[in-house]
C-alpha cells in the first residue's frame, strides 16, 4: 500500500500553533472500502491531538518542538495490508476452491493467520508457522513482516511436501503438524 493523501491540520490557541499530518493509505485491488476522511480534535492546554480515521492510517508519531512547533516525522514506508480478512482474501485467490476450506483451517490452527505469530519454542514464525522463519526469505526479503510473502512461501511448501492443502491439513489432522 502507498499513501494516498496527506491531510495538514492547523490550529491556533492559547498563543501555540498545533499541526497534525495524517496519511491515509490506499486500498489494495481486492478490497472495495473507499479512503476514509480523517477527524482531527485539538484540546489545549496541554494540547493533545487526537485523529480519528475509519479504517487504515499511518500512525505518525508528534512530538513537541517548541511552545509554538509541533514536529511530526517524516512519512516512514507503508506496511503491507495484514487485517486478516485481507490476507485470506488474497490467500484465498492463489488456490482453487476446494482446497480454500483446508487451507484456511490449517493456517487458522498453526497462526490463526497472524503474520507475527511466533512460537519461541521452535522457531516457527508467521501464517505457515515456518521452521525456522528465515526459510520464507527465499520468497522475499520482507518475509518477517508481509503476509503475502509468507503466504507465498507456505502454498510453494505445501505443493512441494504435500501436493494440495487438504493432504497438509489430513497429515495435521494425524500428527498434530505439517
Amino acid at each position: 500500500m502507498r499513501p494516498s493523501r496527506d491531510t495538514l491540520v492547523g490550529f491556533g490557541g492559547a498563543g501555540a500553533i498545533l499541526l497534525a499530518s495524517v496519511a491515509l493509505l490506499s486500498t489494495p485491488a481486492f478490497e472495495t472500502t473507499p479512503t476514509p476522511t480523517p477527524t482531527v480534535t485539538v484540546t489545549a492546554p496541554p494540547a493533545t491531538v487526537k485523529v480519528t480515521v475509519p479504517g487504515p492510517v499511518r500512525t505518525v508519531t508528534v512530538t513537541r518542538a517548541s511552545r509554538s512547533e509541533v514536529r511530526i516525522p517524516p512519512p516512514t514506508a507503508p506496511s503491507p495490508v495484514r487485517r486478516v480478512g485481507a490476507v485470506q482474501a488474497y490467500a484465498r485467490s492463489l488456490v482453487p476452491a476446494a482446497q480454500w476450506p483446508c487451507l484456511r483451517e490449517l493456517w487458522r490452527r498453526e497462526s490463526n493467520w497472524r503474520w507475527n505469530a511466533d512460537n519461541p519454542t521452535s522457531s516457527a514464525y508467521g501464517i505457515p508457522q515456518a521452521l525456522p522463519g528465515s526459510k520464507m526469505r527465499a520468497a522475499g526479503a520482507d518475509w518477517r513482516t508481509n503476509p503475502r510473502t509468507q503466504i507465498r512461501w507456505g502454498l510453494r511448501y505445501i505443493d512441494a511436501r504435500y501436493g494440495t492443502a487438504c493432504a497438509a491439513l489430513a497429515h495435521h489432522d494425524r500428527k498434530g503438524w505439517y
